[in-house]
C-alpha cells in the first residue's frame, strides 16, 4: 500500500505531499512487527498509540493541503492520462462489464473474497438477510459500547431499512435499532471465529 501511494504522489508530481508522506512513511517502517499489527488491528477510538502518532501529521497534510491541493492535482493528473476514457452516464456499465470480463478467475476470485470477509460482516451480512433487508454499509465498530456492563464492540451499519447495530457474543448475535431497541437475535455458532 506504502508503495502504491508513493509511486501515485510522484506520478501526480505533488512533491510537497510526497515529502510529508516519506515522513510518515518512516514512522511507520520503524513500528516493529507487533507495532504495526496493533496498528493495523486497532479501532478508530480507544487506545493506540501507533495511530496517535501518524495522527500527528494530520494538522501538517490539512496546512499543506492549503497551498498544494492534492484533489486539484489529482484531477488535472486524471484529465491527462493517456488512458483517459470519457464515457457517457449511461454507457459506464457497459464498459464496467466489458472490463470485468477480462479479469481471469472472476468468480473464484470474488468467491475467495466473500470467504476472507471478517467475522464482523459475514454476520451482518446474515442478520440483514434473514430480515430481507439490503445492507448499503458498515460504518464504524465502537469498542466502548456497554452491554449487560460490560465493553463490547457494536458494529454500526445501514441497510434500506436504516441504521443498526450488532454485536457479537461469540454464538450469539444481536441487532439493534438507532433507538437501542433489539430487532433480532442470531444463532451465529457456524460463523467461523478469526482468533
Amino acid at each position: 500500500m506504502v508503495k502504491h501511494v508513493r509511486d501515485g504522489l510522484k506520478a501526480m508530481n505533488a512533491t510537497l505531499h510526497s515529502a510529508l508522506f516519506e515522513q510518515s512513511a518512516d514512522l511507520i517502517e520503524q513500528f516493529s512487527d507487533e507495532q504495526l499489527e496493533q496498528f493495523l488491528e486497532g479501532e478508530y477510538f480507544g487506545e493506540n498509540q501507533q495511530r496517535d502518532v501518524l495522527n500527528s501529521f494530520d494538522d501538517k497534510f490539512f496546512a499543506l493541503n492549503e497551498s498544494e491541493d492534492l484533489i486539484e492535482i489529482n484531477s488535472q493528473w486524471l484529465r491527462q492520462h493517456p488512458k483517459l476514457q470519457a464515457v457517457d452516464e449511461d454507457e459506464i456499465l457497459t464498459v464496467i462489464e466489458q472490463v470485468s470480463a477480462k479479469i481471469p478467475n472472476l468468480e473464484q476470485r470474488k468467491q475467495q473474497a466473500a470467504e476472507n470477509q471478517p467475522r464482523y460482516f459475514k454476520i451482518i451480512e446474515e442478520l440483514c438477510q434473514q430480515l430481507g433487508q439490503e445492507l448499503d454499509r458498515i460504518t464504524i465498530g465502537d469498542p466502548s459500547h456497554q452491554y449487560n456492563g460490560q465493553e463490547i464492540v457494536a458494529w454500526h451499519f445501514l441497510t434500506d431499512q436504516g441504521h443498526f447495530y450488532m454485536l457479537d457474543l461469540g454464538d450469539q448475535a444481536l441487532m439493534f435499532d438507532d433507538q437501542d431497541q433489539q430487532v433480532i437475535a442470531l444463532d451465529i455458532a457456524h460463523v467461523a471465529d478469526e482468533s
